[in-house]
């Protein structure tokens, strides 16, 4: 994780295990994801690999890049009441390489992958979403656990965004559209962790699919969408019409090569300390 200053100097480098995403604090803190990497409790001889990726939150300082505290995902998902869900994930994990912050990668088995982080505007706690078990999870960034759980059939999916206007909803970027689903289709959709409705889907003659990544943006009008692997952003009215494209120019169609389209943000004005907006 890098701070760069507005002429793109680094100002510091930091929690060498972050990845995914990050948040900002009251105050100045960060909250961004990691990955420990930790021998596998009981690991048979013939084991695939020895290790296992552990998710993490680590509060880092704004102001130095230090990390100040950290809590396990993993290891509070198995403290918790909800401990099953990790037992589960186990038992159907996949793999990722994870660092040691030296260099040194090692295959590890993956079993939640937190891929996403947001703060609750009405509770003030951490959001965060396990990809491979389809949880949304709300998390005391202060206590440093797990204080509830909801499960959904959004295996595979990214970028959980409180729903302006419709308290305790959320939006999520659906890349499979259902639990165990092979569908090539990507549909958002919005949840009160109970009831889930949709935003937008595809259609045979615009298809919308990103199997990996993704991610929204709420706007006064609505939301911008980013289909990732497809190199598109979109405006989404709340009526869910398509209001506006991008299609990145980084693209060799006749081959099937498209550069990914990571995330589009709405940028806000900057008051420079001359008072120039930039």
């Amino acid at each position: 994780m890098l701070r760069l200053n507005r002429d793109s100097e680094v100002l510091w480098s930091g929690a060498p295990r972050a990845h995914h995403d990050f948040v900002r604090l009251d105050g100045d803190r960060i909250a961004v994801l990691d990955r420990e990497r930790v021998p596998l409790p009981n690991a048979p001889a013939e084991a695939v690999t020895p290790w296992l990726s552990e998710d993490g939150i680590a509060i880092v300082s704004m102001e130095t890049g230090e990390t100040l505290r950290r809590m396990s995902i993993w290891d509070s998902l198995l403290a918790s009441r909800w401990s099953a869900l990790a037992v589960e994930a186990l038992v159907n994990t996949g793999f990722v390489e994870v660092g040691d912050g030296t260099g040194a990668i090692e295959r590890a088995l993956d079993p939640l992958h937190a891929n996403s982080i947001a703060l609750d505007p009405e509770r003030g706690e951490a959001v965060v979403f396990l990809r491979d078990v389809g949880a949304l999870l709300w998390i005391d960034l202060e206590k440093l656990e797990i204080v509830r759980v909801r499960v959904g059939p959004w295996v595979g999916a990214h970028d959980p965004q409180a729903i302006p206007g419709r308290k305790g909803w959320w939006a999520l970027f659906d890349n499979y559209s259902s639990k165990g689903s092979s569908s090539s289709a990507s549909r958002i959709v919005a949840t009160d962790g109970l009831t889930t409705e949709v935003l937008y889907e595809g259609s045979p003659e615009d298809p919308f699919f990103s199997p990996v990544c993704g991610s929204i943006a709420a706007t006064p009008e609505g939301w911008i969408v980013t289909e990732t692997t497809q190199g598109r952003a979109f405006g989404l009215t709340r009526d869910g019409d398509v209001a506006w494209e991008f299609r990145s120019p980084f693209r060799i169609e006749a081959r099937g090569l498209i550069a990914a389209l990571l995330d589009m943000r709405p940028m806000k004005e900057l008051e420079t300390e001359t008072g120039d907006e930039r």
